[in-house]
């Protein structure tokens, strides 16, 4: 492999434990190439910024966290940038002397933070950038002053991928360009689904009381109101009282 062969990916990640986002990043490390032949493949180098709040320097061997310390066990380069106070300054100069070491071909941003820091930093501007939009949630007014600063951020991205049309509408109204958002839905591997072993699942459905012959509705995500998770306990409720006989349990996770 030569190095015109190699593509240099750095991904900004907010997470202090293994999230969707980090997960993924992960899966995509261990996946190795983006070609199926080895030989000839173009392939990835994948690196990752994060941010850790402490008031002591950070060392730069440090791993302050499960996302941290799991990422470098898959061999997977983790900068950790330290910031004393919410809006240190330091943070962004910090940031942009990562891109510069790492020189990457690609950077990725996945929340509103690493938006807004990558920008302000410009270390976007001879590189690649990728921001993925995830929605926003409205619980209160610093929370929205922070989405209406995001949709500020992403107007540089060259290139926004959110996760339904719903959300790519939801940024054209707000001045971002219909070319420049990709829309990539939420997926699975089918076979998460299957039980591995019998035994779990009954062991499952004794602990919530449902009979192995019932069916069961499950509801996975953040209990938040945009996720409507009212309407489906109030439809679920319409269902139960038109449909008493019906063998079902609705069963919600999620913090």
């Amino acid at each position: 492999m030569t190095e015109s062969n190699l593509i240099k990916v750095m991904a900004i990640v907010e997470a202090a434990t293994i999230t969707g986002p980090a997960k993924n990043l992960l899966d995509f490390h261990a996946s190795g190439s983006l070609e199926d032949n080895p030989q000839d493949a173009c392939r990835t180098q994948l690196s990752m910024v994060t941010y850790h709040r402490s008031r002591a320097p950070v060392a730069l061997d440090a791993a302050p966290n499960e996302f941290v310390r799991r990422s470098r066990e898959a061999g997977v380069p983790v900068d950790v940038i330290g910031e004393r106070f919410p809006f240190d300054g330091r943070v962004v100069t910090a940031l942009r002397r990562v891109a510069w070491r790492r020189a990457p071909h690609i950077i990725e941003t996945h929340h509103v933070k690493s938006h807004f820091l990558l920008r302000l930093s410009g270390a976007w501007k001879r590189r690649a950038w990728i921001a993925w939009h995830h929605g926003y949630t409205q619980t209160d007014a610093k929370v929205k002053l922070y989405n209406n600063l995001d949709l500020w951020s992403l107007r540089k991205a060259r290139v926004v991928i959110t996760v339904s049309g719903a959300f790519a509408s939801q940024l054209q109204a707000h001045g971002m360009r219909a070319e420049r958002i990709r829309v990539l839905h939420n997926s699975i591997v089918p076979h998460w689904l299957t039980p591995e072993r019998a035994g779990d699942t009954q062991k499952l459905r004794d602990q919530l009381n449902i009979a192995e012959h019932e069916k069961v509705v499950l509801a996975v995500g953040r209990f938040s109101v945009e996720k409507a998770l009212d309407d489906l306990v109030r439809a679920f409720a319409l269902l139960q009282k038109e449909q008493p006989r019906l063998p079902v349990h609705l069963v919600l996770v999620g913090d």
